[in-house]
């Protein structure tokens, strides 16, 4: 149990300040031009964001706790991947309804694929059965 909070709070944690970094800090040029599309900062729900990465914390650890004594460095970055793929594809299908730049689409898709591989190996780490 104490290796489930650990990993929850080790994976919201990385999951924010990514986050923050590439969206708030390296794409923050690219959003001000798109403020026709989304709100303005002062009006975002800050709650919901921080609820929204605190599921995929939750569901990241509980998902990588099935695999018990199997887990393992390789298992973890392989299954980062393709939670990242999948988020990529959601990612993608925003793009082809919502006229946002291809180059922000690209940071979206490629930050998920690192972020996710990455964390997918040190939740792995910290979740392993020893």
């Amino acid at each position: 149990m104490l290796r489930s909070l650990t990993g929850i709070a080790v994976a919201f944690i990385v999951i924010v300040l990514v986050g923050w970094f590439v969206h708030g800090v390296i794409l923050a040029d690219q959003y001000a031009q798109l403020d026709h599309l989304y709100r303005a900062q002062a009006d975002t729900l800050l709650a919901c964001m921080l609820g929204g990465q605190l599921l995929i914390a939750i569901a990241l650890v509980c998902l990588l706790n099935m695999y018990g004594p199997m887990l393992s460095l390789g298992l973890g970055a392989c299954f980062g991947f393709f939670i990242g793929l999948m988020s990529a594809g959601s990612q993608i299908i925003t793009y082809s309804v919502m006229p946002l730049p291809g180059e922000l689409i690209s940071w979206w898709v490629g930050t998920s694929l690192i972020q996710m591989t990455i964390l997918g190996a040190l939740l792995a780490d910290i979740l392993k059965k020893e």
